[in-house]
């Protein structure tokens, strides 16, 4: 994943959110661990105009990547989020990424803003309107923050190795310029497939 920093940061900055690399990357990290051509799993989004609508319809890594951008600098400004260190529409953007199909209006209309609670009932009720199982993840948001380095101060989760069932997390403590690294290990910590949930998108 971190082969595609500079492409994500060549992108956050045209779309206007360069201050949301670290929450793109964890963005990636929960679609596809940067792997596979459509890392950002873009393709169902309606900024894809190359490819098919149609899961990893993308066969483009860059070019899923600037479609996910281009994407979440959208649910960025429809969340209203001021900056990555504004959580709760934050949160908001993020399960909006996932979700779409209005899910952001819908819980601002509805419930001032993002909440575990209501994601559920916003996956439950599209599921049950169309006949689906599920509808989307509608716990993507602390699975995405899991990998946040901007939820850990001034941690930076930059890689992240699955050892033995577990995972090992390498974390970089800014210090101005400089960084100092190191090795912290989680217990136990469960990772899902990225579209283990995600019946629909858009």
């Amino acid at each position: 994943m971190l082969d595609y920093t500079l492409v994500i940061r060549r992108y956050a900055n045209e779309y206007g959110i360069l201050e949301y690399v670290q929450v793109i990357q964890a963005i990636m990290m929960q679609e596809s661990r940067g792997q596979g051509n459509d890392s950002m799993q873009a393709s169902e989004c309606p900024f894809n105009t190359r490819y098919p609508n149609s899961p990893n319809g993308i066969t483009n890594p860059e070019y899923s990547i600037q479609v996910g951008i281009q994407y979440y600098a959208y649910c960025v400004q429809e969340a209203g989020c001021t900056g990555p260190q504004d959580l709760d529409k934050l949160k908001l953007s993020l399960q909006g990424y996932n979700y779409g199909n209005g899910y952001i209006s819908w819980a601002i209309q509805n419930h001032g803003g993002y909440s575990e609670a209501n994601a559920l009932q916003f996956s439950q009720e599209q599921a049950a309107a169309h006949g689906w199982s599920g509808y989307g993840d509608p716990e993507y948001v602390p699975h995405v923050m899991r990998y946040y380095s901007g939820a850990m101060g001034n941690g930076r989760i930059t890689d992240i190795v699955r050892r033995r069932g577990r995972l090992s997390f390498l974390i970089g403590i800014g210090m101005g310029d400089r960084i100092m690294w190191g090795l912290w290990r989680s217990a136990s910590l469960p990772v899902k497939s990225p579209s283990s949930y995600r019946m629909m998108r858009f």
